[in-house]
């Protein structure tokens, strides 16, 4: 059975392609917000259940907010005033 010859580049470059993907250093304020959700939880004010989903959904919700995903439909964002009116 051959054996793999992996050099110092081929370690380097599979570590950063793997670190790239992770997210980011959290904010205090969700270091706040996720570290008190868990003391909740291990205090038994909340059941884990519910501060992982409500943990989870944060996390959804602020990730596409920080991405810009969140799409708003024409009629809300204010371009298609007047498209609709005639001119004078």
């Amino acid at each position: 059975m051959p054996i793999p010859y992996l050099t110092r580049e081929d370690v380097t470059i599979t570590a950063r392609t793997a670190t790239s993907r992770l997210p980011g250093r959290p904010s205090a304020r969700g270091l706040v917000f996720y570290g008190g959700l868990g003391a909740m939880a291990v205090a038994g004010a909340l059941d884990w259940p519910v501060a992982l989903a409500v943990g989870g959904a944060a996390w959804l919700v602020r990730g596409r907010r920080r991405d810009g995903a969140v799409d708003v439909p024409a009629e809300h964002d204010g371009s298609a005033r007047g498209a609709g009116r005639k001119s004078p």
